[in-house]
């Protein structure tokens, strides 16, 4: 049904989707890459509905360089006192916080006090208050326009014109000369976005993707998509253009939410949400919240937030690169980004005290949002985001990535996509020494890729994509090369672990709540090895598929997270459903059943309970079959299905969760009591593996099954890079200053020193 926008344009006869008479297509000239030149287009100023003017011409793209200033978070970080914290906000500002200084909610959970005051009264304030002047990052000055190219259409000509400062009048003059304008065709909403950021009395500057790349020029095409993340970053501002509402009445009340919500809130770029001013009461802050967010306000903000933008991929590097004066477009109503950003992560952290559909939406743009991201998380979260083109997953972020990864990618759109996807794995493997991305984008069903099965198939992402917080390998380095005569050969080396004995798969032939209920209880009652009629359900058993259910994300194993729940708090959740009756959950359309099914359908998509034929048991790929094998790679965060193949090779099936294969159990055995693993979160918002004593608060390095390193090893201190693997340690040689981010007491030498019986994987 065409929206209240598309009957107001259709409407207006001006608005052309036919070129012009006599006005030819408009002729792109070579971007001079000796000057590090751009195009850029003067949008001329005009009434709404009149038709657009604009001028193209080239500019290069030269940084001013940074006067010396304050200091940067991570140096600021280094002068916290014990307890302290320091934070940066959406709009460059720093805060700090302190951990015993904080509100509670009911539920155990806390929120701190921002502090704009370096805790030591007497540092000095200009090394961390300073922003600088709103100055320029480059000698032109110019806005970079973020928005959907949206589907195909017959879209909408606009007309290009000489370069010049004009008023409309003067424009509308100027169109009728004859030999000195063009035709650029543009997709509708680009169109509507014109008509919305022209000015009636000013001209602008933007930077448009769609008009001032080439599109035809493949060559500069690729050329350009390598420095669109710079080209974000130097512009004065982003404008996000969000599109319009389908009711143009709720921008305007949706942005006054959004204005509401921010109060009293100061947001982190790491993810960290603060209560502002220490004098506003806590209870007052939650309350209001309650009270701006009614029926309504959630229903425009629920569509606000799932609008197509927010699930285009190439919007989430240029909102991560916008400036502190970007601002948020929403039909013809604005905020500025930071006061958007701090709104969202108020909402997405707020628990379950609004609504469950709002609290999930706003939880997918956080992510978008966090700068906390190693370049393993960016892969993943890319996968899940919608472009045009598949080898978009891979370029649409190289301007997120660590440079020491982007600087690996070329982009290149003649390049065979399984051949973008290869060079990117590889890459990642070089650069880590890991084989941690998710072999779950090997999975066979739905695959578009013609080339090995061990190419990440990054078009293709699966329902559900482990969040890694496993390490089954340890902490030792993965052991890989190429063979082949077309070099599709993957040699990995590893250890067999167990086979698969028995499967229980997803019920699918039910639907909705009943689904999700029907398939836990199948899979609880095949983990007991029982019949579909339930017993009595031991507290251990439960605890151990509650861990497996959920990944691992519980917070007796991930220390200071309270997003996450304890193990006896989701047993207590998920058992009395086991014992519900299954017609109690067919009405989806309860609210207390529907939001359960919510919180775990996700986690039951795309996978099977597995049985295996040592009698342990876990959750794997959902097209396993018995006689699969189960094998860990060095470097892997979790184990692996295979299944042979002729020559003794092997394909990939997937991924898989095995409880007593999670932490290095088939390399160094099982942890003996009293310790656990545990993973704790740093003040700079990524984890750390480490190992506890039951009973204890200690954060231990030290894996006590191995023996105290010893000569010329020592472990290091490090900052974590972008590009550093996901869990690592360094150590370095001290008689050949020789650096590894492995543990030497598990490289491969060692290892069989100790027993392990290694061997190579030729994966197909």
């Amino acid at each position: 049904m065409p929206s209240s926008v598309d009957k107001l344009l259709s409407k207006l006869k001006i608005h052309r989707k036919a070129p012009p008479e006599d006005l030819p297509e408009y002729p792109y000239q070579p971007l001079d890459t000796s000057r590090d030149e751009i195009r850029l287009i003067t949008l001329h100023p005009g009434k709404y509905g009149n038709p657009i003017l604009i001028s193209i011409h080239h500019a290069p793209l030269v940084p001013i360089p940074e006067p010396p200033g304050r200091m940067t978070i991570e140096e600021l970080r280094e002068t916290m006192p014990y307890g302290w914290e320091a934070h940066e906000t959406f709009d460059g500002r720093y805060f700090f916080t302190n951990k015993d200084i904080k509100s509670s909610y009911n539920d155990g959970s806390a929120i701190r006090h921002a502090h704009w005051n370096h805790p030591d009264p007497g540092f000095d304030r200009s090394k961390y208050r300073n922003l600088g002047p709103d100055r320029s990052l480059t000698k032109v000055q110019f806005e970079a326009l973020s928005y959907v190219w949206g589907p195909k259409d017959d879209g909408y000509y606009v007309t290009v014109i000489p370069k010049a400062t004009i008023t409309d009048s003067a424009a509308r003059s100027c169109v009728k000369e004859k030999g000195k304008q063009y035709n650029i065709k543009t997709r509708s909403n680009l169109y509507k976005a014109l008509q919305c950021m022209r000015e009636t009395r000013r001209s602008r500057i933007f930077w448009i993707d769609a008009i001032c790349i080439n599109q035809a020029d493949i060559p500069e095409r690729s050329l350009q998509v390598r420095r669109m993340g710079d080209i974000y970053a130097f512009a004065h501002r982003v404008v996000l253009w969000t599109g319009f509402s389908d009711n143009m009445n709720s921008d305007k009340s949706t942005i006054k939410s959004l204005e509401g919500v921010s109060h009293g809130i100061v947001a982190a770029r790491d993810g960290f949400v603060c209560i502002d001013d220490v004098n506003i009461a806590f209870s007052t802050l939650h309350r209001s919240l309650k009270n701006k967010l009614g029926t309504s306000e959630i229903r425009q903000l629920v569509e606000f937030f799932n609008s197509m933008y927010f699930w285009r991929l190439w919007i989430w590097q240029e909102m991560r690169l916008s400036t502190r004066r970007s601002i948020i477009h929403y039909g013809f109503s604005q905020i500025p980004f930071h006061t958007f950003a701090v709104a969202v992560s108020r909402i997405a952290t707020n628990g379950k005290r609004i609504n469950p559909a709002l609290i999930n939406d706003a939880g997918q743009i956080f992510q978008l949002l966090r700068s906390s991201n190693i370049d393993l998380e960016l892969l993943q979260t890319a996968s899940q985001r919608d472009c045009e083109n598949p080898r978009d997953k891979i370029y649409a972020i190289l301007g997120l990535l660590s440079p020491s990864f982007a600087q690996k990618i070329r982009p290149d759109y003649e390049l065979p996509i399984d051949a973008v996807y290869r060079d990117c794995f590889l890459a990642h493997l070089n650069l880590t020494a890991r084989l941690e991305l998710p072999f779950t984008y090997c999975r066979q069903k739905g695959r578009t890729l013609t080339g090995p099965g061990w190419i990440p198939d990054f078009s293709n992402p699966p329902a559900w994509i482990s969040a890694q917080y496993f390490s089954a390998a340890g902490s030792s380095s993965s052991e890989t090369w190429i063979s082949g005569e077309l070099g599709d050969v993957l040699n990995v080396v590893g250890v067999s672990c167990t086979t698969v004995a028995s499967i229980a798969h997803h019920a699918d032939d039910v639907g909705g709540a009943k689904t999700t209920f029907s398939t836990l209880r199948r899979w609880y009652n095949f983990a007991l090895g029982s019949s579909s009629s339930l017993g009595p359900i031991d507290n251990k058993d439960m605890e151990s598929f509650c861990d497996l259910l959920l990944d691992g994300r519980v917070r007796d194993r991930v220390v200071n997270a309270f997003s996450t729940m304890t193990l006896d708090e989701t047993r207590a959740r998920i058992q009395p459903l086991l014992n519900l009756p299954l017609a109690d959950t067919a009405n989806d359309d309860q609210e207390h059943y529907s939001s359960i099914a919510a919180e775990y359908e996700y986690l039951i998509q795309g996978r099977s309970f597995l049985r295996l034929t040592d009698d342990k048991i876990g959750l794997g790929p959902e097209d396993s079959e018995p006689e699969d094998l189960v094998c860990v790679f060095l470097g892997a965060c979790r184990p692996v299905v295979l299944r042979p193949a002729a020559n003794g090779k092997f394909r990939i099936v997937g991924e898989c969760d095995i409880l007593g294969l999670r932490d290095g159990e088939a390399l160094l055995g099982p942890l003996p009591s009293p310790w656990r693993s545990i993973l704790g979160i740093l003040a700079d918002g990524f984890l750390r593996l480490g190992f506890r004593r039951h009973g204890t608060e200690e954060f231990e390095l030290e894996d006590p099954r191995v023996d105290p390193i010893s000569e010329p090893w020592e472990r290091m201190d490090y900052h974590r890079e972008r590009h550093d693997p996901k869990f690592f340690e360094k150590f370095r040689n001290k008689d050949t200053g020789e650096v590894i981010n492995s543990d030497p007491r598990m490289l491969p030498d060692a290892l069989r020193a100790r027993g392990v019986n290694l061997r190579t994987f030729s994966l197909i």
